[in-house]
């Protein structure tokens, strides 16, 4: 017999089995910051803007004032206006002198936006209200005599009607006037753009009844007649306001009221209206033959007054004068004690040319 094999066992393959059952994987949720954080009221939101602003504007401190950083501050200003031009004018003027180029720069980016050059979208602060703004801040700050008012207004793109109406009550302010005046020379001078309108502005001084701004006023228009655009303009002027007293009633500027009227002429209201005239009668000789005109025509009360007035201005005239010889020889009619009196102040220390005695016979 054969020998039995022996049969090996046969391994059953046992399957893998885990104790644990397969679990489904969770989704992980997205981190969004809207969900933790609670979002800003809109009054937050703009005063933490305008403080952020404010830490600009302070870093002038560390970082000094570059082009760049004045760039930033007037961009924002520009865009986006309300609070931020407030922060911007009171940084100004908190130190008008260093700050003054920013100043400036305001200015011209809003002029630019007013007229048109640069488009911002919004509502901003307009170029008249801006200026007017640091102009009425510099009188609050600065000495009554600092000319830093001055270069912030010759420095500005424009002067608008506003802000000349601020620097015509300088000139009405006893404190102020030469600093006032001063100002409108300078405009005058360098800013032929509103000259007319600057010219006129000093011209209402020289009616002004406050002697102080008057004087100085009389002085600067004085040294502009010899310039050929603005003589015939001034001249008109002083025409005009010598024929005031030909009215019933003077009437004039004053330091309270831009107009008043009084119920009698006065020797201080006759030199106030006359006083242009007379200043510029000795560089224009031709002018006496409307003197004598307004003269004949004139009440007893104001003649008497402007007879005194004339010793000056007649004295600088001189005997000499063609168009004073012309006045004597044909004298109009009503104007004789205006020439006798002409007369008398020239012949009271000198004798008489030989020309004027010929004249008179």
């Amino acid at each position: 017999k054969e020998p039995t094999k022996k049969l090996k066992p046969k391994k059953e393959k046992r399957k893998a089995t885990s104790s644990l059952a397969p679990q489904k994987l969770k989704k992980i949720k997205l981190f969004e910051l809207s969900n933790v954080v609670k979002p800003l009221m809109k009054e937050q939101l703009s005063e933490m803007s305008v403080t952020s602003f404010k830490r600009i504007l302070d870093a002038d401190r560390v970082a000094g004032a570059g082009q760049i950083r004045t760039r930033l501050i007037i961009h924002i200003v520009t865009q986006y206006g309300g609070q931020f031009n407030d922060a911007l004018l009171e940084f100004i003027l908190e130190d008008l002198k260093s700050r003054l180029d920013l100043a400036v720069s305001w200015l011209y980016a809003l002029y630019c936006v007013n007229e048109k050059y640069v488009y911002t979208g919004i509502n901003t602060l307009q170029y008249d209200e801006c200026i007017t703004k640091l102009m009425r801040g510099a009188y609050k700050k600065l000495d009554s005599r600092d000319r830093l008012f001055t270069r912030l207004v010759l420095e500005a793109p424009v002067v608008t009607p506003n802000a000349l109406l601020i620097i015509k009550s300088y000139c009405r302010d006893e404190d102020r006037a030469f600093l006032g005046l001063s100002t409108l020379r300078d405009l005058i001078i360098k800013k032929p753009q509103g000259l007319n309108d600057f010219l006129d502005a000093l011209l209402e001084v020289t009616m002004n009844d406050l002697e102080l701004g008057r004087v100085q006023a009389l002085h600067i228009v004085k040294k502009f007649y010899s310039r050929s655009d603005l003589s015939q303009r001034i001249e008109r002027y002083a025409v005009q306001a010598l024929q005031n007293i030909l009215s019933d009633h003077p009437s004039f500027q004053t330091q309270e009221t831009d107009l008043e009227v009084a119920t009698e002429w006065t020797e201080d209201a006759v030199k106030i209206c006359s006083g242009l005239f007379l200043t510029l009668l000795p560089l224009n000789c031709k002018l006496l033959k409307e003197l004598a005109i307004v003269y004949t025509n004139t009440s007893a009360t104001v003649k008497r007054i402007l007879l005194k007035l004339l010793d000056q201005p007649v004295r600088v005239v001189g005997m000499h004068s063609p168009e004073l010889l012309e006045l004597v020889e044909k004298c109009p009619q009503g104007a004789e004690t205006l020439i006798m009196r002409m007369l008398y102040i020239l012949t009271e220390n000198a004798a008489p040319s030989p020309e004027l005695v010929k004249r008179v016979r």
